[in-house]
């Protein structure tokens, strides 16, 4: 079936959709990457309420204007971090996380940011080979800042395992 889809700035009626959206979307990891506790935990909703007053999340809207996707931008470390992107198993494999990326893009650049990261599994082919597609870069474990490397921390605490993350980059410098 062919869909019309739009990218828009995320607003309050979304908010009840990404939760399902991103719990939709954590089914399709492995066990072994992403622990079955955390497939069914999403963003605290007064997490995105905050991210869509401050304007960091765009949706991938249906035809009829649902959201079926959704990135979520930040800063950390003085650069433009996407902290989560994800679309419904049920709208995948149509071109709307590269139009994701392309919106929290635009946003990095129109912010002045240098550089646009994020944090991924690196053997799983819809994370870093995907990311390596549109032009991020794996970043050395070495020149991590301390800014990502906690990042990385975190999810250890949770249960994800550090061997297979990696901080990927794409420069924005030549864009802006």
């Amino acid at each position: 079936m062919n869909q019309a889809y739009s990218i828009r700035l995320g607003n309050i009626a979304d908010l009840p959709l990404l939760p399902q959206i991103e719990i939709a979307a954590a089914s399709l990891f492995p066990e072994a990457d992403l622990p079955r506790h955390l497939r069914y935990m999403a963003k605290e909703k007064a997490t995105l309420r905050k991210a869509i007053e401050s304007q960091r999340i765009w949706v991938a809207c249906d035809e009829g204007g649902t959201a079926v996707g959704f990135a979520l931008a930040d800063e950390v470390g003085g650069l433009a971090y996407l902290e989560e992107i994800d679309v419904h198993p049920a709208h995948m494999r149509r071109g709307l996380g590269k139009r994701l990326i392309a919106a929290v893009i635009r946003w990095a650049v129109q912010g002045g940011y240098p550089a646009l990261r994020l944090v991924t599994f690196s053997h799983l082919p819809w994370n870093a080979p995907y990311y390596a597609s549109q032009g991020f870069v794996a970043l050395e474990p070495a020149s991590i800042e301390p800014a990502y490397q906690q990042l990385i921390d975190e999810d250890t605490e949770v249960g994800i395992d550090p061997v297979n993350r990696v901080v990927m980059e794409l420069r924005l410098d030549s864009a802006s």
